[in-house]
């Protein structure tokens, strides 16, 4: 406190303003960090909502597809073959999504598994369908 007491009192005021200032300044910059580190943070978890909603969306369009299979299969109407023939083209649509997102890269081993092996099902389904409109 000595040092203040041998300064003018001017100068006194500006050390305090400029304290005071300096402060305000940590401050806002550490609110200006913490808001941009939220934003981020809610971006990363609206795409991860919206990753969720596309992989739930393949999991009905695959219940969907076996559906559509099974309807075929026993009432033998063409007009369920091209309901399957359209769930395939969207989940295939949302595989390709998953597949072209940054954030799932490393799951791509994985998304590229299970778009194979989909579209395997999907081709021997469409050999099933031309069987039984050329045995009909």
């Amino acid at each position: 406190m000595s040092f203040l007491s041998r300064m003018k009192l001017i100068y006194q005021i500006s050390l305090i303003g400029l304290a005071a200032l300096s402060i305000f300044a940590i401050v806002a910059m550490v609110l200006f960090v913490a808001d941009y580190q939220r934003q981020t943070a809610e971006t990363t978890a609206e795409e991860a909502v919206d990753d969720r909603l596309i992989v739930d969306g393949i999991a009905r369009e695959f219940l969907n597809a076996r559906r559509r299979e099974k309807d075929f299969l026993l009432r033998l109407d063409e007009k369920y073959a091209a309901d399957h023939a359209e769930t395939v083209a969207i989940v295939q649509s949302d595989l390709k999504k998953l597949s072209d997102d940054p954030a799932l890269d490393p799951f791509d081993g994985q998304i590229s598994s299970i778009a194979t092996s989909f579209d395997n099902y999907a081709a021997q389904f469409e050999i099933i369908a031309d069987l039984q409109q050329k045995s009909a």
